[in-house]
């Protein structure tokens, strides 16, 4: 067997395995690159309040990755981080998409509603805004938002150079570690920041964010379930993915800073 060829075969074994344990949105370094960006637009106050819940010292970036970490040991959160949209869908549709409330759009609302009432417990009340953090990433992963029955093929194996990995995984991690070190889409994501108009993009709801992040799936990922079974992505494909997902990531950090201003009034 030849070093591509195992590869390709490591990807279809590792496909049945990502897909039983399910997603988790950004990897950790998208979900440390989210957070470093928002530090940077957050409000005097409300870094002083999440020092209160977190710790002296404390940055959102020390919590960043904590909502996927506890995945193993509170399995029930684990539908907490995405919605299943389906392609032909019209909007969003909390009732049929978003079974007992058990997805991202409706979690996320429940964390920021706890955190900002602040009547529960310090502790309790800290997991739920350290909750609120990685949700508010993964809102706009666009892999998370994909509906039956492409959602049971976003594991299909994908060739990107000479590596070959599911594509949940290219979207998770794998564009994120091919644009370079953390600090290079760290700068990256802070240029488009910079050029963006932040008061549009933090205009709307958490179901406004959703149907976009759903949208830029369709767009982006649903065409490459298609075709055949091996997909092979081209370098141009690969940038223009990844400048979606550099987007995304501003995006997130943006919207990020907005909810805890929002919730912290200054």
């Amino acid at each position: 067997m030849g070093r591509q060829t195992g590869r390709r075969v490591a990807a279809l074994a590792t496909l049945a395995i990502t897909f039983a344990l399910g997603a988790k949105g950004w990897g950790d370094q998208g979900h440390r690159i989210v957070a470093l960006a928002a530090e940077d637009l957050l409000s005097k106050t409300a870094a002083q309040r999440i020092v209160l819940f977190l710790g002296k010292d404390a940055r959102l970036v020390d919590f960043s990755t904590w909502s996927t970490q506890i995945v193993a040991e509170r399995p029930e959160t684990r539908a907490w981080h995405s919605i299943g949209i389906p392609r032909d869908a019209q909007g969003v549709d909390l009732d049929r998409q978003c079974p007992a409330g058990q997805c991202i759009t409706v979690k996320l609302r429940e964390c920021i509603g706890i955190v900002r009432l602040g009547v529960r417990k310090a502790s309790e009340t800290a997991d739920y805004l350290k909750m609120l953090v990685g949700l508010a990433a993964d809102l706009h992963q666009p892999a998370l938002s994909i509906g039956p029955p492409e959602r049971t093929r976003i594991s299909r194996p994908v060739i990107v150079g000479q590596e070959a990995m599911p594509l949940l995984e290219v979207w998770e991690t794998g564009l994120i570690e091919l644009a370079g070190t953390e600090e290079d889409v760290l700068d990256r994501v802070k240029a488009a920041i910079a050029r963006a108009d932040q008061a549009a993009w933090t205009s709307g709801t958490l179901r406004d964010w959703t149907w976009e992040n759903h949208l830029t799936a369709r767009d982006q990922i649903y065409p490459l379930l298609e075709g055949r079974e091996e997909l092979v992505l081209s370098a141009a494909q690969v940038e223009a993915a990844t400048n979606v997902v550099v987007e995304r990531l501003a995006k997130s950090a943006v919207r990020l800073a907005s909810i805890l201003d929002d919730v912290w009034p200054r």
